[in-house]
């Protein structure tokens, strides 16, 4: 990560490959999510939205970022105007109403998200998310 962050920051499209770069070194070097050093994470994202022109995976990344630093009810406000119906969109907004609390919302978006998605794997783990849910809710 120390040669990255050494690079002079270059222009345009090479900017935004050092900084997925960077936003890669971070997870790689953590033992594990917890260890994630998310403010640095979040600041890389910050650096790749203002050059991305709002690009919706950014986006959705990002929130993840902003979940982690600032909390869920946070990162909610970021996924705003992003498509409902895209699965990435409902599996994210899905974990952030569980982290806040909002279980009843969160077991009916993963449902939804597990209906819009074509890959059985991330299908059968959203209905696995969903299904983790059901004593809670219940």
């Amino acid at each position: 990560m120390e040669r990255l962050l050494a690079l002079d920051p270059a222009a345009g499209f090479a900017e935004e490959l050092r900084l997925q770069a960077l936003i890669a070194a971070v997870h790689a070097v953590a033992l594990s999510t917890e260890e994630t050093d998310w403010p640095l994470a979040l600041t890389f994202y910050d650096r790749l939205l203002a050059m991305s022109g709002d690009d919706p995976v950014i986006r959705l990344n990002r929130a993840v970022a902003v979940a982690r630093v600032n909390g869920a009810k946070h990162a909610l406000a970021e996924l705003d105007g992003l498509d409902p119906r895209d699965h990435r969109t409902a599996g994210a907004l899905a974990e952030l109403h569980a982290e806040a609390g909002n279980l009843a919302h969160a077991r009916r978006l993963f449902a939804s998200a597990a209906d819009w998605c074509a890959c059985a794997p991330v299908r059968r783990h959203y209905r696995r998310r969903r299904d983790s849910m059901t004593q809670v809710v219940e």
